[in-house]
């Protein structure tokens, strides 16, 4: 287990790039899209990574949100994404309360 949390926290930097291609190609977002659309209630999202879902989540339907990952580095990633979001008006979550990391 150990030796994963340091492969995630290595490439936590180049993750979102370097699987762009992919997510692109598998069609990824598409899936999240619809899937993230039926969230409701309290989330727990397991292995946030670097926070590519949040766009996905419609804030109105969720109570709260707690994304939780085993690597602090995309803990950080994912903070960052959440702080990229709120400058673009993109994040979905209107109340601080309702959403944290761990």
């Amino acid at each position: 287990m150990l030796f994963l949390n340091e492969t995630h926290n290595k490439i936590a930097e180049t993750y979102d790039k370097v699987f762009a291609r992919r997510e692109f190609s598998n069609k990824l977002s598409r899936y999240r899209n619809v899937l993230l659309s039926y969230a409701e209630g309290d989330v727990l999202e397991t292995g946030v990574g670097t926070g590519i879902t949040f766009r996905f989540f419609n804030g109105k339907q969720i109570t709260s949100y707690t994304g939780v990952d085993w690597s602090s580095i995309m803990l950080e990633k994912a903070f960052e994404t959440k702080v990229e979001l709120a400058k673009k008006d993109e994040f979905p979550f209107e109340n601080k309360q309702q959403f944290k990391l761990m």
